[in-house]
């Protein structure tokens, strides 16, 4: 790369359209600085350049090293994979639907890298381990990713990973040092010359719960259906049909009605009726006894004509069912006997099985990413 120059310009051989070019390149040179491909060798901390290997050209505001630069074009624009809700009801330039539909590698190469990673490893034959991984991939969100590389079976996920190995579903069928690899959490499309983007049709977005390093737990497999820490990880259901064990801790209530087939204790009033009672039992009742007053109270005696019989208490026993006939007075009929109570008890269900609903106050709007 070299500072901005028009050259040698020859009047006889230059025409005024060559030489308006040459001066509309110069004017375009000087609003950055420099133009070419790369970092300037001779850059210094303030200097603006335009690194012309992008499409479209990014202006680079150089800082005192190459990694203190700042890519004045991304600090205003969004970066590939850049996912944003919109109301707007086309799909805008330079954006993509983040519908999870397959797209070309070709044509998105930036949006590839930026969702799908690239990285080196050292893959060993019937292996499934790689080792020597050229970056850490801890905390990054991509156990259960799809992985390629030369090698790697198709259909092989990443099963586990440690700060320089990863661990795969299936073994390598190679055996090589610093083999490219790439890595899709969003999908990898047909295994070759696509890709998948983020799906947020139908969803709401969650925070990964391990972002910057410590999970905070907050959405777990054993809860939610679905591991939070896993980028493209899905679940939950607009309703949902509660189980008893979701139910809180309660009890029913229930009542209890009966008859009896005997009224029990009771009393008879005046009047001459039979009376049924059951059981042994002995009545108390008073008569007069004969003028010789010789009777044993087996039965009440007639009083003599000369009114000389005496009154006293007699009492009569019987036992097991029998009738007795009552003239006047009340008598008492209590006995031992038994009664017959007849119980019934119910507890009805309710309740019918349906889904509630199980969603937060929603508005629906179209989502985007930056290729």
């Amino acid at each position: 790369m070299a500072r901005a120059s028009l050259g040698t310009i020859d009047p006889s051989t230059t025409s005024g359209t060559a030489l308006a070019a040459l001066l509309s390149a110069r004017d375009a040179a000087e609003n950055t600085g420099h133009a070419g491909t790369g970092r300037p060798s001779y850059a210094v901390a303030g200097m603006l350049y335009t690194d012309d290997s992008f499409t479209p050209d990014h202006i680079f505001l150089a800082g005192a090293t190459a990694p203190d630069d700042v890519d004045l074009t991304l600090l205003f624009s969004p970066r590939p994979g850049t996912i944003r809700e919109t109301a707007e009801v086309r799909l805008p330039s330079g954006w993509l639907w983040a519908d999870g539909s397959a797209v070309l590698r070709a044509s998105y190469p930036e949006l590839l890298e930026a969702i799908a990673p690239s990285f080196t490893g050292s893959t060993t034959n019937t292996s499934t381990t790689i080792s020597s991984v050229s970056e850490d991939l801890r905390q990054l969100g991509l156990l259960g990713a799809k992985i390629e590389g030369s090698g790697i079976q198709v259909g092989t996920t990443i099963t586990a990973i440690a700060a320089t190995t990863i661990t795969l579903s299936l073994a390598a069928t190679i055996t090589a040092a610093g083999v490219a690899l790439r890595v899709f959490p969003q999908g990898n499309g047909n295994g070759s010359t696509t890709f998948n983007l983020p799906n947020r049709k139908g969803r709401a977005g969650i925070g990964r719960g391990d972002m910057g390093g410590t999970d905070v737990a907050l959405v777990t497999t054993a809860i939610s259906g679905f591991d939070g820490t896993l980028l493209a990880a899905a679940g939950g259901a607009q309703s949902i049909v509660l189980i008893t064990a979701n139910l809180p801790i309660h009890s029913h209530s229930a009542s209890t009605s009966g008859t009896t087939d005997s009224p029990g204790n009771h009393t008879h009033g005046p009047g001459t009726y039979n009376t049924d009672a059951s059981g042994s039992h002995t009545h108390s009742y008073q008569g007069r006894t004969s003028p010789d007053n010789s009777s044993t109270g087996s039965q009440d005696e007639i009083p003599g004509s000369d009114g000389s019989g005496a009154l006293r208490t007699l009492t009569s026993s019987a036992s097991g069912n029998h009738a007795h006939v009552i003239d006047g007075g009340v008598s008492a009929a209590a006995g031992n006997h038994t009664h017959t109570l007849t119980l019934s008890t119910t507890i009805g269900n309710t309740g019918a099985d349906t889904a509630h609903r199980n969603m937060p106050p929603s508005v629906v709007e179209n989502f985007v990413v930056k290729t």
